[in-house]
């Protein structure tokens, strides 16, 4: 039997730099931002409206412009409104049934 060798991962180019992920649900909001950002890149949040503000403090602080966003149903809509946002266009969504949207993060908190 053919032994299989392991293959190294390559490392893929940082296309944005400035961005995060969030995945957004029904009682929580889960974010990431690049390691080198924030001493915990890796967040949860609950949906609470004061919740959502502490996100969108945390994006900010962490120098992020564009986050994509992950969400079934409808539990995207709050987070749009607490930050400050437009589509520019959809992004590769691996889930079925699921909707990602990349959202460029234009002066954080002035929504508020």
């Amino acid at each position: 039997m053919p032994t299989r060798t392991a293959k190294t991962p390559t490392a893929l180019p940082v296309l944005t730099p400035n961005a995060a992920g969030i995945d957004g649900g029904a009682t929580a909001v889960y974010g990431a931002v690049p390691q080198a950002r924030a001493q915990d890149p890796l967040r949860g949040f609950a949906t609470f409206t004061q919740d959502l503000d502490a996100v969108a403090d945390w994006l900010q602080a962490c120098g992020v412009q564009t986050v994509a966003m992950e969400s079934t149903g409808g539990y995207w809509i709050p987070l749009c409104q607490i930050l400050p946002c437009a589509p520019c266009g959809p992004c590769c969504a691996p889930a079925p049934r699921s909707s990602l949207t990349r959202l460029p993060i234009s002066s954080l908190g002035k929504r508020r």
